[in-house]
């Protein structure tokens, strides 16, 4: 079984199943944000909901899916008879690419039917296996899959 996204689709052109090529890299410079609070408790909770999520709303500025929460840490203090937690929160913060949803170029190998139409599977009438463009068809006209790698959550409610 192929990989998925958080929706279920999978990492693998629709034609055949077969994986994706691999994709070219960009590299441009992204913020990253340390939050660090003092607060009087620690709901253990917020780190299993919000780490490796994404806005799923605009927030503090910034687009739908644009932040992306990478790690929650709790610290106990005891300062001069004084209970209570240094939480440290830390964002990746990418406004031009968003974190999601992932544009997949569809590609790879496919069969064709003895028409020219991608087919799922051989057709007993003579359909060919042949690598497939960008848009799933061999005319190279830019197809892509949505692919949600990422949980969405409401970072609104986060204590910060």
């Amino acid at each position: 079984m192929e990989p998925e996204d958080r929706q279920s689709n999978p990492y693998c052109t629709p034609v055949v199943g077969e994986p994706f090529d691999k994709l070219p890299v960009t590299s441009y410079g992204t913020a990253r944000w340390t939050v660090t609070r003092n607060v009087m408790g620690f709901d253990d909770s917020l780190a299993e909901t919000y780490t490796w999520a994404v806005n799923d709303s605009a927030w503090k500025g910034k687009a739908k899916y644009a932040v992306l929460c990478e790690k929650i840490s709790a610290q106990e203090q005891w300062d001069s008879g004084y209970h209570y937690w240094t939480m440290t929160f830390g964002f990746h913060v990418d406004s031009r690419r968003k974190w999601q949803p992932v544009q997949v170029p569809s590609k790879g190998y496919g069969y064709l039917d003895w028409v020219g139409a991608a087919a799922t599977e051989p057709d007993p009438k003579g359909s060919r296996l042949v690598y497939v463009n960008a848009d799933g068809d061999g005319t190279d006209v830019p197809f892509y899959l949505p692919r949600y790698p990422f949980d969405e959550a409401d970072f609104s409610v986060l204590p910060l």
